[in-house]
């Protein structure tokens, strides 16, 4: 819908958002047994700790390689051929997995399924990007990475359930099972968009679409200010984005603001991972809950994410008017404080253990909280980095190196957290992580600034264009 509203779906843009809402969904379901199975790995695959803690790095790796490498085949071959693809490699990555017998298998399939997976987000971006207006995306967007949240819950719900009763194998073998069912969705529902050099996406396509207005979009300020539906491959002034030709990846790195807003993506996804990946071993061993027990809890962080992505994409249309960094910039120092609260409640009264519903309410707050500049710095701010500086064509591969440097962080996060709190307890860990988030709110002052001045410039063209229509002739 045009004017920043989210209208009813065509039909065209509902089985763009369902099949890679799905996918994604999918791809979290198959990614996260693997922190469930591990005394499993150990005691039937004889892992030792040193060698459970390589298979994890080995995927996040791969999946660091595979969202740079994906962006930039997405832009080349088009989005359905890598969301397909990539689904089928993740399918055969997971099966494999569930049949490894040794540490070398387990390494080399856990590495192959992050590689795949890498591949999949920026590809199922560019295909929302170009199904929606610019105008829509922070909803459009923080509706689908909802996928994030609900794969999680699935993965670590299903995987457990598929472990106790059918053996860790199983909890591997049925995420492939789906994924390769999937992938097959993806190639024969998913619209066609050719890359460069593949022949313009538009050919044959009606030549009369519904266009859209985007008011209020920063996304639209420098460029064309009509878009077009999904139909005929154009999000940019009519012209077939897929035909235009692919820049080299120094020019991309020149854009302006790339380099603040992958910096600040790179401390949101450490911050991120290390409460994915260390909550429940926090709430364990730190604060003396049961590992069931830490478990449910640790839920909490996923589901204010659900609530966080949604309500982050609607205020970045709504009441910021498209401005993706200037509404992560907030949310990141909310999350820092949030942190401090936490920090403050765990090292200097018993409130968290005398009062667990308080407890889950500060772990949902930060979640809530880190889950909106997440899916915004990756998404939609990075999409329009590639459209404000002209080059439309490369909206995967920008995303793709956003997510890719963030990934980084991600790498990093489980070191950081085993040191910091080794030699320095867990609360020097959440101080980190609010000096870490504040650092991303500097970081992103520039890119946010840089927004407000592309808002007035649209705003002021605007109002001359208004005023010279008014004019008689």
């Amino acid at each position: 819908g045009g004017g920043g509203k989210l209208a009813l779906m065509s039909r065209q843009q509902a089985v763009v958002f369902v099949v890679t809402w799905l996918s994604y969904v999918f791809v979290y379901v198959a990614r996260k047994p693997v922190s469930i199975v591990k005394s499993s790995l150990t005691s039937e695959l004889g892992l030792s700790a040193s060698q459970l803690g390589n298979v994890d790095t080995a995927f996040l790796l791969t999946y660091t390689a595979g969202s740079f490498l994906g962006g930039r085949l997405g832009d080349l071959l088009g989005e359905r051929t890598i969301i397909a693809s990539s689904l089928a490699v993740n399918a055969a990555g997971c099966a494999a997995f569930a049949m490894a017998q040794d540490y070398a298998s387990a390494l080399i399939t856990w590495g192959l399924c992050g590689l795949a997976q890498g591949c999949v987000y920026p590809c199922c971006l560019k295909a929302l990007g170009t199904a929606f207006s610019p105008a829509v995306m922070g909803q459009v967007t923080g509706l689908w990475c909802t996928a994030h949240y609900t794969g999680g819950i699935g993965g670590n719900i299903g995987g457990a359930w598929l472990m106790q009763f059918h053996g860790w194998r199983a909890a591997f073998a049925t995420p492939a099972a789906l994924l390769a069912t999937m992938a097959v969705g993806a190639a024969l529902l998913l619209p066609a968009h050719p890359g460069g050099g593949a022949g313009g996406a538009g050919k044959g396509a009606p030549q009369k679409q519904t266009e859209m207005a985007h008011v209020g979009s920063v996304g639209s300020a420098v460029s064309d200010q009509r878009f077009k539906r999904l139909g005929n491959g154009s999000d940019h002034g009519g012209v077939p984005v897929a035909a235009a030709p692919q820049p080299p990846i120094s020019r991309l790195l020149c854009l302006p603001g790339l380099a603040h807003i992958s910096g600040a993506y790179f401390f949101i996804k450490l911050v991120r991972y290390s409460c994915m990946f260390w909550l429940p071993f926090f709430l364990s061993h730190a604060m003396g809950l049961g590992e069931a027990a830490a478990g449910y809890m640790a839920t909490a962080f996923d589901a204010g994410g659900l609530l966080g992505t949604f309500s982050a994409g609607w205020a970045s249309d709504k009441i910021m008017q498209g401005r993706r960094a200037s509404t992560a910039l907030p949310l990141a120092l909310a999350t820092a404080a949030a942190f401090a609260v936490y920090n403050w409640a765990f090292s200097s009264t018993t409130l968290l253990v005398d009062v667990p519903v308080l407890n889950m309410l500060l772990i949902g707050v930060f979640g809530a909280c880190i889950a909106g500049p997440d899916f915004l710095l990756a998404g939609p701010a990075a999409q329009e980095l590639a459209r404000n500086g002209g080059l439309p064509q490369c909206t995967a591969t920008v995303a793709g190196m956003v997510d890719g440097f963030g990934s980084f962080g991600a790498v990093m996060q489980g070191a950081v957290t085993s040191y910091t709190t080794q030699v320095y307890g867990w609360s020097a860990l959440y101080t980190l992580f609010s000096v870490m988030l504040v650092s991303t709110a500097g970081l992103l002052a520039q890119p946010a600034a840089r927004e407000s001045r592309l808002l007035r410039h649209k705003i002021d063209g605007d109002s001359r264009r208004g005023h010279e229509a008014a004019l008689p002739r």
